[in-house]
């Protein structure tokens, strides 16, 4: 069962999503990810036929370990503030199944102190 999680960002800052995939909901064994393709995408809403606004393929950081990262420009987050929705995916031997969603939530540019 994919995992929801909500995300919060200014306007044009540069995030990573890092995570590690484990083999049972306890979180204490880390499943090999050797092989799979990890896809991060950022949408206007749920619907698949949506046109993506970010679209990221993850880095499988020590796959033994399960471990992986997207980094995500400044520019590509450069969105209108508002409420997008992301998923990361994963494809391995055909299979697909979607591991993370939830909001992705863009805010205004935050009130910077004068330089």
């Amino acid at each position: 069962m994919a995992r929801s999680q909500d995300v919060a960002i200014y306007r044009g800052e540069a995030i990573s999503f890092d995570g590690t995939i484990y083999t049972t909901d306890t979180g204490s064994t880390a499943e090999n990810i050797t092989g799979w393709t990890m896809v991060l995408t950022v949408a206007d809403d749920n619907n698949p036929s949506t046109i993506k606004r970010i679209t990221k393929d993850c880095t499988l950081t020590v796959a033994a370990s399960g471990t992986f990262a997207a980094a995500v420009t400044s520019s590509e987050t450069n969105l209108e503030p508002g409420t997008y929705y992301y998923d990361i995916t994963r494809t391995n031997a055909g299979y697909i199944r979607t591991l993370v969603s939830g909001k992705f939530i863009v805010l205004g540019v935050p009130r910077l102190p004068a330089a």
